[in-house]
């Protein structure tokens, strides 16, 4: 009885180490993944495009939407 009590305490712990180990790596990955990603500067509007609208096609497009 006791041996299985020993037995099953040992294999715990080996478990409990393996998943600390892995929740330490995976974090570690996290945190060399996300130090890179910092924007440097004011860099929130760089990816903004600007798109042109033909005016007469949307007044004709309101007519359009007016009358249905």
């Amino acid at each position: 009885m006791i041996g299985l009590i020993v037995f099953f305490r040992t294999k715990q712990r080996k478990q409990h180490s393996k998943f600390r180990n892995i929740i330490r790596t995976q974090l570690k990955m996290i945190s060399n993944r996300t130090q890179p990603l910092k924007p440097a500067g004011n860099a929130e509007f760089s990816n903004i495009s600007v798109e042109e609208i033909d005016e007469n096609g949307s007044e004709a497009d309101k007519k359009r939407n007016d009358s249905s």
